[in-house]
C-alpha cells in the first residue's frame, strides 16, 4: 500500500511540474523530427535524427492513439517518464541510504533547473533520467547479491536503450559489474547477457531494417556524428575554444545538482551503504567522460548523471536532519532557492569579460527566460507567416534565422521554403534547397548557386541578424515583424546566390 501511495505522489508531482510548463508548440528542430517520425519513421532522412530512438517513437504512437495528438502524446510521455524517474530515485536512494535521504533526493531532483527545463523543450531527454535511474536501481540490487535483479537490470537496460540508445554503452560498465557481483560466475552471467543482447538486438534490427544496407546506416550515423562533434570535441578536431566551451557545459550543467548542498557536504556524516561511492562512480563517470570528450550540446543531455548527484545531496541533507532539523531545513531551503534562481534568473547576467562567457552561456541555455524567448520568437514568426500559409505563388526564403525552418514547415506544410544554406553546418558546401511539408524537393549548387523563382510573385524573407543576405536584398522590403520581410519576386544577386526567373 505504501508503494502505491509513493507512486501516486510521484505522478502528482510530475503533473504539477510538467503541465504548467507545457510547450504549446513543438519547441525546436529535434521535437519536429520526432513528431514527423511518429507518422513516418525514416532515420536515414533524419526522421528522427540518429540514433533513431525506436522505442520512444513506438511509445509515442501508442500514446497518440489515446490522446489523439502528437503534442499531447509527447506531454503524456514526459509525465510518465518524470514519475518513473522520481519513483526509481526514491527507491534507489532508500536502498543506498535511508527513507529520509530519499525524500530530500526527490526534492532536489524536482527543483533541479535542468530537470525542469527538459519538460519545456524536449519530449525525449527526460528518458535519460528515467532509464538511468531505473537501470541503476536494479544494478544496485544486483551489486548487493540479488541474482533476480541481474535479470531485471538486463530487461531495464535492453528496453531503456531503445529510448536512448547511447545508454547501452554508457551504462554497460555499471550493468556488467552489477551482474558479476550478483552471479559470481561467468556461466551464470551468460543468461542476463543473452537476455540483454536479445532485447537490444530486436530494436537494433528494426533500426537497421529502415536502411537499404549497412553502408547507408554507417554513412548516416557517421555524418551525423561528425556534424555534431566537429565544433566542440577535441577528439574530432575542434579548436581549443570549442572544447573549453563544452567542458564548461559539462561542469556547469552537472554542477546544478551539486551547488545547492555542496557547502554542507564537508560537515555532513551521510549514512551510505558500503560500496555506494564506487557504484555512483561507475554510474556517472562514463557519461561525464563521453560528454567531456565527445559531445554535449543541450543541458538535458546530462540528465543521465544529475540524479546520482541528487542522491548524494539527499544523503547529505538527511544527515543534518537526524542531527539538527533546523540546519537541515535551512540547507534544503537554500538548495531550493539556488536551484530555482538558476532556472528563473541565472546570475551573473551576461557579464562582458570573456573568461566568464562560456559559463554564463551554459547557465542561460537552460534558463526559463531563454526558453520563453525562443518560444516567443517562434510564435512571432509563425504569426507573421500565417497570412501567406495557403497562398499560391509565394516562396519563403530562409537564411540563418534562430527560428528553425523545420518548425515553420511542420505547422505550414503547404508553404515552399527555399533554404539558403551558406553556413558551415549546412552540409558539404553552400547550396539552396527547396523544401515543403518537411520533404526535400530540389537542391541547387554552384558558385553562385542559381536559384529559380518559378512562378512566385512574392518572396517572404526570414533571415536572422547574422545573415549575410539581410543587407543584400534588392528592392523594397515590407517588414512583417520578427525578422520577417516581404518583397516582390524579382531576379537579384545576393552573397553566394543568383535568383532568376
Amino acid at each position: 500500500m505504501r508503494g502505491v501511495l509513493v507512486a501516486l505522489v510521484c505522478v502528482l508531482a510530475a503533473l504539477a511540474i510538467r503541465v504548467p510548463l507545457e510547450p504549446h508548440r513543438l519547441y525546436n528542430e529535434d521535437s519536429v523530427t520526432l513528431a514527423r517520425a511518429v507518422d513516418r519513421y525514416d532515420p536515414r532522412h533524419l526522421y528522427p535524427q540518429p540514433p533513431g530512438y525506436p522505442l520512444f517513437i513506438l511509445q509515442s504512437k501508442i500514446l497518440r492513439a489515446f490522446t489523439g495528438d502528437v503534442s499531447r502524446a509527447f506531454l503524456a510521455g514526459i509525465i510518465l517518464a518524470t514519475a518513473a524517474a522520481l519513483l526509481a530515485l526514491i527507491l534507489l536512494s532508500r536502498s543506498i541510504s535511508d527513507a529520509g535521504s530519499s525524500v530530500f533526493a526527490a526534492l532536489l531532483l524536482i527543483v533541479n533547473p535542468i530537470f525542469l527545463y527538459t519538460g519545456m523543450t524536449s519530449p525525449i531527454r527526460i528518458h535519460l533520467a528515467a532509464v538511468s535511474v531505473v537501470v541503476a536501481l536494479f544494478c544496485w540490487r544486483a551489486w548487493n547479491g540479488d541474482s533476480r535483479s541481474a535479470w531485471f537490470s538486463a530487461v531495464a537496460l535492453g528496453i531503456g536503450s531503445g529510448y536512448r540508445p547511447e545508454l547501452l554503452a554508457l551504462l554497460s560498465p555499471l550493468w556488467a559489474i552489477g551482474v558479476w557481483r550478483a552471479t559470481r560466475s561467468w556461466k551464470r552471467c551468460l543468461g542476463p547477457t543473452a537476455l540483454l543482447a536479445l532485447i537490444a538486438g530486436l530494436w537494433i534490427a528494426f533500426l537497421l531494417s529502415r536502411f537499404p544496407d549497412l553502408h547507408a546506416f554507417r554513412e548516416t550515423f557517421s555524418k551525423y556524428l561528425t556534424d555534431q562533434t566537429r565544433d566542440n570535441s577535441a577528439i574530432f578536431g575542434a579548436t581549443d575554444t570549442g572544447w573549453i566551451r563544452m567542458l564548461f557545459r559539462v561542469a556547469m550543467w552537472n554542477g546544478t545538482a551539486i551547488v545547492g548542498w555542496m557547502a554542507l557536504a564537508p560537515l555532513a556524516r551521510p549514512m551510505l551503504k558500503t560500496g555506494v561511492l564506487p557504484f555512483l562512480a561507475l554510474w556517472t563517470l562514463p557519461s561525464i567522460a563521453f560528454h567531456a570528450l565527445i559531445h554535449v550540446e543541450d543541458p538535458d543531455q546530462t540528465l543521465s548523471t544529475i540524479p546520482a548527484f541528487c542522491i548524494l545531496g539527499g544523503a547529505v541533507l538527511a544527515s543534518f536532519w537526524r542531527r539538527n532539523r533546523e540546519v537541515a531545513a535551512i540547507g534544503l531551503a537554500s538548495a531550493i532557492t539556488v536551484n530555482l534562481a538558476l532556472f528563473f534568473a541565472p546570475f551573473p547576467l551576461r557579464p562582458n569579460p570573456r573568461f566568464y562567457k562560456p559559463a554564463v552561456d551554459a547557465l542561460w541555455q537552460f534558463s526559463y527566460t531563454e526558453t520563453t524567448n525562443v518560444r516567443a520568437n517562434t510564435d512571432a514568426v509563425l504569426s507573421a507567416l500565417e497570412p501567406f500559409a495557403d497562398r499560391e505563388r509565394t516562396l519563403v526564403m530562409w537564411n540563418r534565422s534562430p527560428v528553425t525552418w523545420r518548425t515553420l514547415s511542420y505547422y505550414y506544410p503547404n508553404v515552399t521554403f527555399c533554404l539558403l544554406m551558406d553556413d558551415r553546418h549546412a552540409g558539404t558546401r553552400p547550396h539552396a534547397a527547396f523544401w515543403s511539408d518537411l520533404t526535400l524537393r530540389e537542391r541547387y549548387f554552384g558558385d553562385p548557386a542559381v536559384v529559380p523563382l518559378g512562378d512566385a510573385d512574392r518572396l517572404i524573407w526570414i533571415v536572422g541578424v547574422l545573415s549575410p543576405v539581410r543587407s543584400s536584398i534588392l528592392g523594397p522590403l515590407e517588414p512583417l515583424g520578427a525578422d520577417v520581410w516581404r518583397s516582390p519576386a524579382a531576379p537579384m544577386n545576393i552573397p553566394g546566390y543568383r535568383l532568376v526567373w
